[in-house]
């Protein structure tokens, strides 16, 4: 458990920085990820990813723009602007000091 920029940064220092902390930005990336996100049930309740919000934005970590409307629950993002997602019912947004388990994703084309 580590909070969102520690996990930010440990996927930077993955294998070169092919490693990033995840953004899920297509159909089968979201569906693949929510099966493997189903286990184990019992240890990965909620995961950072690499979304944040800066000045009313929704950013990747590569700052990449982004429009999400499945949110479980957004709260005030001036308080509240790092992201992570839910088991089975869409992403929060929360304080980044919190402490939660992180996805990170890999650039293949880098390897």
């Amino acid at each position: 458990m580590k909070v969102w920029i520690v996990c930010v940064l440990l996927c930077a220092t993955f294998t070169l920085r092919t490693v990033t902390a995840a953004a899920i930005e297509t159909g089968p990336e979201k569906e693949q990820l929510r099966i493997k996100r189903k286990f184990p049930k019992s240890i990965l309740l909620k995961a950072w990813i690499g979304a944040y919000n800066f000045q009313g934005t929704w950013l990747w970590v590569d700052t990449a723009r982004f429009y999400y409307s499945n949110w479980y629950s957004l709260s005030s993002v001036g308080s509240y602007p790092c992201a992570l997602m839910n088991r089975n019912v869409g992403w929060s947004n929360t304080v980044c000091g919190s402490l939660y388990p992180y996805i990170c994703s890999i650039d293949l084309n880098k390897c």
